[in-house]
């Protein structure tokens, strides 16, 4: 069933969102570094203390921690450290973005697979601000959840999108976008 509805009130929907989600996380990016892994992935970590090199790009590629193997996490882990040293406001601010992001996309993924307005908005609001949220966004070694979950709802958004019109482009958008989830986490198996 198609619900009729004006741009501008998807994108009053949209802002809602966001202004919501920086409400419930906007916090976080006045905290320090968490003392489990953030010392252990980002803090001592000789490999991505020293930010974008040849020797984040070589640890990114061959680098394990805590058995984990997540190469564009590392290399977005070096390049905060380019963008903001290692203020941890800046890392925390990278997560924030991150999951603004992905609200964004349930929204728009799901307003554009089922074109229901209103119960997208409702979705991606459960989704935004949900408890189980806080450890991804707050906790900066979990940046390879948000990271992953990017991809993996850009891979599902590109099925919706060779499911409607197919094509080898829109197929092999689905294979690139997973594969670079599983690049960040696992989890998208």
């Amino acid at each position: 069933m198609e619900e009729s509805s004006s741009r501008p009130v998807r994108v009053a929907l949209a802002a809602l969102l966001m202004a919501g989600t920086i409400g419930v996380f906007g916090a976080t990016t006045g905290h320090d570094f968490v003392g489990f892994d953030d010392e252990r992935f980002v803090v001592n970590n000789p490999h991505i203390r020293g930010g974008l090199d040849a020797q984040s790009l070589r640890f990114a590629a061959t680098g394990v921690r805590s058995s984990n193997w997540h190469p564009l996490t590392w290399l977005s882990f070096a390049l905060d450290v380019e963008l903001y040293g290692l203020d941890p406001g800046g890392f925390h601010r990278t997560n924030l973005i991150l999951h603004l992001l992905n609200t964004l996309l349930v929204f728009l993924l799901f307003e554009r697979a089922t074109r229901a307005v209103w119960p997208s908005a409702l979705l991606a609001a459960l989704f935004a601000w949900h408890p189980l949220h806080v450890e991804p966004v707050a906790w900066i070694s979990e940046r390879k959840e948000l990271l992953a979950a990017t991809f993996g709802l850009l891979a599902v958004a590109a099925h919706v999108g060779w499911v409607r019109r197919g094509g080898a482009l829109r197929r092999s958008a689905i294979a690139l976008c997973m594969a670079l989830s599983l690049l960040c986490k696992a989890m998208w198996v």
